[in-house]
């Protein structure tokens, strides 16, 4: 007998198609609330039995984690479901590791009082209305890892770009990504989250480079510091500023 799908069963298809991946925990704190794991463990093995959704592993924190990501089949039940055009759909994440971690990022802000939305890097590169967006389009060129979309107490809307960067790189890659930043339309900033303070430390070297003339667009915190928060965030600058978000 065909699995009845149910509307939870599409809002978990539609999650782990934005975010790439998820982990079934994830999915069970997000979608399971107030559910007995077994109950859903059990569905998410049905969705998986009727290949709407795949399990895999990787390593984070060199520990073997699994995640499920979502298939061809799983993509057909939710093509059309969105509020706006996804034209190229990618269905594989290219780092589960860093999904997994940004998955976590992001249930932090969505806790903020201000949080409105967060569009995910898949979104952003997949669809041609969010390319076509003066507050999206440079974040999909930029490819970066999400825009978050707060309200904030003056009822303006605030756009962020994202950035989870576990891995240091050179700082010619920073100098020419921020570059980009700052020419780009429709944000307020970027937010860089960070898996050690050399990384933070790299950054705000660059940046105090490019911004002598001008103010600061980016604002740099830990991964460690973001995660322990419940309420308010804080987010600093090269130039000792930085803004709080609750």
């Amino acid at each position: 007998m065909p699995l009845q799908l149910q509307e939870r069963d599409i809002k978990i298809l539609k999650f782990v198609y934005a975010s790439r991946v998820a982990s079934q925990g994830q999915i069970l704190s997000r979608y399971f609330n107030g559910c007995h794991p077994t109950a859903a463990y059990s569905r998410l093995k049905k969705l998986r039995g009727e290949n709407l959704l795949t399990l895999k592993s990787t390593v984070v924190n060199d520990k073997s984690q699994e995640y499920l990501c979502i298939t061809d089949k799983g993509w057909e039940l939710i093509c059309n479901s969105w509020p706006f055009a996804i034209e190229s759909p990618l269905l594989k994440s290219d780092s589960p590791a860093h999904d997994l971690r940004l998955n976590e990022i992001f249930f932090c802000f969505e806790r903020l009082k201000s949080f409105k939305s967060f569009i995910t890097e898949n979104l952003l590169q997949t669809s041609s209305t969010l390319k076509a967006d003066i507050k999206f389009r440079d974040l999909s060129r930029l490819n970066a890892d999400g825009a978050l979309v707060l309200l904030g107490p003056d009822k303006r809307t605030y756009v962020y770009g994202i950035e989870l960067e576990l891995s240091k790189k050179s700082p010619e890659r920073y100098q020419e990504k921020l570059k980009s930043y700052y020419l780009a339309d429709g944000i307020d900033g970027v937010i860089y989250i960070t898996g050690h303070q050399g990384i933070q430390n790299s950054l705000a070297k660059v940046d105090s480079d490019l911004c002598k003339l001008r103010d600061s667009i980016l604002y740099l915190g830990s991964e460690a510091d973001v995660l322990k928060v419940n309420q308010k965030m804080y987010f600093r600058n090269a130039k000792m500023n930085g803004i709080e978000l609750f």
